[in-house]
């Protein structure tokens, strides 16, 4: 970059009623890097309002058989939807399935053979294989 003529940070600081030294700082930043990041990165926007710890604690205390879906768990612990997310996002709250099915027990096989016999359902047979098939 080319040296400022003489006079220029003065008239600048004239024109925009800032003082001299704070013009002089920033076009000391402009040569150091032109596109003059912000210096507020990661210390702006909304402040948190639930901790980590007060989510998990929340979510941990909900019965498991409450915690099916992201509205469950929001309507359980009071917590809203977009904060339930966030923390799933974040990795703050794990997401879990079982994908093993629990098995019929005695009685309910009972009821169902029960049921489907009275709605006229029959039992599959084993077809016999043909030799020619």
């Amino acid at each position: 970059m080319a040296k400022l003529a003489s006079g220029a940070i003065k008239s600048t600081a004239t024109e925009t009623h800032l003082h001299r030294t704070t013009v002089s700082k920033l076009w000391k930043a402009f040569r150091h890097n032109a596109r003059m990041p912000s210096s507020k990165w990661g210390r702006v926007g909304t402040k948190l309002s639930y901790t980590t710890k007060h989510v998990t604690d929340r979510v941990s205390g909900v019965l498991e058989d409450q915690r099916s879906t992201i509205r469950d768990i929001s309507v359980a612990t009071g917590l809203s939807i977009g904060t339930i997310h966030r923390k799933l996002r974040d990795g703050t709250i794990e997401r879990r399935s079982s994908r093993l099915k629990s098995y019929l027990t005695d009685d309910n096989m009972r009821e169902r053979i029960a049921f489907c016999s009275a709605c006229g359902y029959r039992r599959p047979c084993r077809r016999r294989r043909s030799r020619f098939s």
